[in-house]
């Protein structure tokens, strides 16, 4: 009896599993999950756009049961005069319940980086909780559906797109570090701190699929603010010397020149940063910088003594580094934020000078010394 009762009871059980997993094909929940969201402001009318991706399709594709080119994307858009009105609209016209949860990425376009302040996105967390902090923030000038429907490699999910997933980029080269929507809302509005956005645009020309171009997405830029306000656009070539400057540099690579001698490639690793501030003849702040490097000549084209590359490609970072906080400045940017660090050294002097963060008073004379020293190696000896 027991063999048959032990029989009769695993029958029933994969019965009822087949039984689930068969309706499972056909059931679907009643919400339309949104992935992205998009800002526009024209013409006195905000404009929101939703990027909508179907998860069962999204399931087959990482199995690779599907083809990605064949995974839709779906994207809507609705306008308003303010941004209930034009939120109303889009949920309106829904067919099911939009669920936010699985938000990872926000799009703004240039007239929204000038108009929505930090208490309207504040707003849109209060009206939907339920969307995450740790989503990626980005600014675009090409249409907001544009970069919606461009889509990932292979039958890769395209929540694995540079818009949804840019850690991983950054990693093997950290031009611009991704940002979170909760380091923009916390610092958008400090009186000391410049704050950005990566620009995201598309690259329809270097990727093909069958020799038919494939577009994908691309960082080549940031959009700034200072105390909150929107300041411009500044290029990825513009910004050449802001990876020299930022501790979380993963991965860069360095083109090794003087005049016409090319001494090859170095592919650094890291950095260590360290920025003092002091009061010069006029009594005004200058801040001094040291940079400590470790590179490998992943690169190299002649038999050149490796102190000499060494003292060649610290030239090249302490140019790009003047370069770019000189770019800034036409923006009235603090780009290497020595600003805070002003305000945490001497609150009382920042608050006088600047008018508690009112004016902008730094000078192409605020950056002082910069001392780079670059370790650098050949592969077979590298040790990160």
């Amino acid at each position: 009896m027991r063999p048959f009762y032990l029989r009769s009871v695993c029958v029933i059980a994969m019965a009822l599993i087949m039984l689930i997993l068969s309706g499972c094909n056909e059931f679907r929940t009643n919400r339309v999950y949104v992935k992205a969201i998009g800002f526009d402001y024209r013409d006195g009318e905000y404009i929101i756009h939703a990027q909508v991706l179907d998860f069962s399709n999204e399931a087959k594709s990482e199995s690779g049961t599907i083809a990605n080119s064949k995974t839709p994307i779906w994207t809507g858009e609705s306008r308003g005069k303010t941004l209930d009105e034009a939120t109303d609209q889009l949920l309106n016209t829904s067919q099911e319940r939009l669920d936010f949860s699985h938000v990872t990425s926000i799009l703004m376009s240039p007239g929204a980086l000038k108009k929505i302040s930090r208490n309207d996105l504040s707003q849109l967390l209060a009206e939907y909780p339920e969307i995450r902090l740790n989503i990626w923030m980005y600014g675009t000038n090409l249409p907001i559906d544009e970069v919606f429907i461009t889509k990932s490699f292979f039958n890769s999910s395209n929540t694995s797109s540079l818009l949804h997933s840019p850690e991983t980029v950054y990693r093997q080269r950290s031009a611009i570090e991704p940002v979170y929507f909760f380091k923009l809302i916390r610092e958008m509005d400090h009186p000391a701190m410049s704050d950005y956005v990566p620009e995201i645009s598309i690259d329809k020309s270097t990727w093909k699929t069958d020799l038919k171009d494939s577009p994908k997405l691309d960082i080549t830029g940031a959009h700034f603010f200072q105390n909150g306000k929107y300041k411009g656009r500044m290029s990825r070539d513009q910004l050449a010397g802001w990876p020299w400057m930022n501790p979380t540099m993963r991965q860069w690579d360095l083109n090794v020149r003087i005049g016409g001698k090319r001494f090859g490639t170095a592919t650094f690793s890291r950095t260590k940063v360290k920025v003092r501030y002091r009061m010069n003849a006029s009594n005004d702040p200058v801040f001094d910088v040291d940079i400590h490097a470790k590179a490998v000549m992943s690169f190299r084209q002649d038999k050149t003594p490796l102190k000499e590359v060494g003292q060649a490609a610290a030239k090249i970072i302490e140019a790009q580094i003047r370069t770019t906080f000189r770019n800034a400045l036409d923006k009235q940017v603090d780009i290497y934020q020595f600003t805070e660090i002003y305000y945490r050294k001497n609150y009382r002097d920042w608050s006088k000078r600047t008018s508690a963060g009112n004016q902008f008073i730094l000078t192409e004379d605020s950056l002082g010394g910069i001392r780079v020293k670059i370790d650098l190696q050949i592969p077979g000896k590298y040790k990160p």
